[in-house]
């Protein structure tokens, strides 16, 4: 990916703080909605970011994406790169 709009690395950068404390969070478009979940990676094994997302065009999808130790500030920027192409995968159906 070259270039992203401002507002949709906004949206990714507010959903993915979320995740880092609350475990979920949900973005809303006018296109329609990405709803993810985070189980953190810990010492003992790897964790995943779940995301689903529902279109105003009635197309659904949802991903599972495995998720490797790293630092805090590693984890967000990837977090924050899925959150992106799920994103761009809503405006796009």
């Amino acid at each position: 990916m070259s270039r992203v709009e401002d507002w949709v690395d906004a949206w990714a950068q507010t959903a993915a703080e979320q995740l880092m404390t609350a475990g979920t969070a949900t973005i809303s478009t006018s296109r329609g909605t990405v709803r993810a979940t985070l189980r953190r990676p810990s010492w003992h094994g790897s964790g995943w970011l779940e995301t689903s997302s529902s279109g105003d065009n009635g197309v659904d999808g949802s991903s599972r994406t495995r998720l490797s130790r790293a630092t805090d500030a590693e984890l967000r920027d990837e977090i924050c790169h899925y959150l992106i192409w799920q994103l761009i995968d809503l405006v796009g159906s």
